[in-house]
Formats: C-alpha cells, structure tokens, sequence
C-alpha cells in the first residue's frame, strides 16, 4: 500500500553522466532523452545531467545536446504532478559542469589535461556561445 506522506514527494538527481549505457559524452540529445526515461522509470522525477571536464568543443556539444532534450520535453505536455510525472521520464533540469577549471590535486577520475586555470578571460572565452542562468 501506497504510503499517503509521500504522495508529494520527489527525488531528483542532481549529479548523473548516465545510465544503462548511455551517457553525456555521447553529445546526442536522443541519448539525453533515454537517459531520462531510465531515470523516470525508477523513480527519479527530474535529473541534472553532468559533463565530465574535456575539450571545450566537446563539452559545447554535450551542452547543446541537453539544451536540445530540454526543449524536447518541453514540448511535451506535462501530465501535472510528481507522482504522475515519475510514472514518465525524469524531467531534465539542465547541465552540470565538472570543469573545464578544476583543482588538479583534488581530480578525482578526471583527466587533467583538460583542465584550465581559471581567469577572466578563460572564464569568458569557455562560455562563449552558451546561455547561462542563475537562481534568483
């Protein structure tokens, strides 16, 4: 039996690359859309998808690939409600980036050769070309 307290509820992934063999790097808005259809399918209501820190084209085309799956399911009429959009796809939220202006020494399973030291004009150069957006 369905426990009443939740019925609001929602879990929503704020760090996933992907799922059942489908991932960002794949740069291709279809893969985006499965990814978030896997998600969906075990509960998850909304997913931030996350870039690993590459070349800078390539993480331009991750980017577009999601921007693209986003506009995607925007045009898909929502059903309302979190317990009905979980029996759907999650929803994608948007684009986590690992990088490009990392910490070497705290790299993790990223690769350093992509990373970038941080300044002004790298920051505007790497996001050139990108929409950005904030919370209020």
């Amino acid at each position: 039996m369905e426990d009443p307290s939740l019925s609001g509820a929602a879990i929503i992934d704020l760090h996933t690359h992907g799922i059942a063999g489908l991932d960002t790097s794949m740069a291709d808005p279809p893969a985006m859309l499965k990814i978030a259809g896997h998600h969906g399918r075990d509960g998850v209501a909304a997913i931030l998808l996350s870039v690993y820190s590459g070349p800078m084209e390539s993480m331009r085309a991750q980017i577009s690939a999601v921007k693209e799956a986003m506009e995607g399911q925007a045009s898909i009429p929502d059903s309302g409600g979190s317990a009905a959009r979980q029996k759907g796809p999650a929803s994608i939220l948007g684009v986590h980036l690992e990088g490009p202006f990392l910490n070497p020494a705290m790299k993790g399973a990223s690769m350093p050769r992509h990373f970038l030291s941080p300044g002004k004009k790298r920051s505007e150069g790497s996001s050139k070309g990108l929409s950005q957006s904030s919370a209020p």
